[in-house]
């Protein structure tokens, strides 16, 4: 099995779901809505494509990895490598966003995220953010 081509599925896995996820809950709610989420998987998978896909492919889902092997395009014995990698480099950006959310400020009612203003100047103190997700 190929690393070079499961580290790439990876990368772009973690791309496209950290784009995905980040305008979904940053964006989607004001007036971008699902024409940023649309923008940010079109633009992430136009991206690793270009980036990794010479590499691997450039499968970054599982779904579109169980489709090639269906179709024959894809060896069988490959796949479960793939899709090991997606879903890893799915579950960290998923983690990413948990750690950031979670350490958002707790208050009534659910915030707006999708505020730069807002977001930026919430670190520190009982209302803002912790320091880890201010990292991230």
């Amino acid at each position: 099995m190929n690393m070079r081509a499961l580290g790439a599925e990876f990368v772009g896995t973690f791309t496209l779901v950290s784009a995905v996820c980040g305008a979904a809950l940053f964006s989607a709610p004001a007036g971008g809505g699902l024409v940023a989420v649309a923008f940010a998987v079109g633009l992430s998978v136009l991206v690793m494509a270009y980036a990794v896909g010479h590499i691997s492919g450039g499968h970054f889902n599982p779904a579109v990895t169980l489709g090639l092997v269906a179709g024959g395009r894809f060896e069988m014995n490959n796949a479960l490598g793939y899709i090991i990698a997606q879903v890893l480099g799915g579950l960290l950006a998923a983690l990413i966003f948990s750690t950031i959310l979670g350490g958002s400020p707790a208050g009534a009612g659910i915030p707006k995220w999708n505020d730069f203003m807002a977001v930026s100047n919430t670190h520190g103190g009982p209302k803002g953010f912790a320091m880890g997700a201010a990292f991230l």
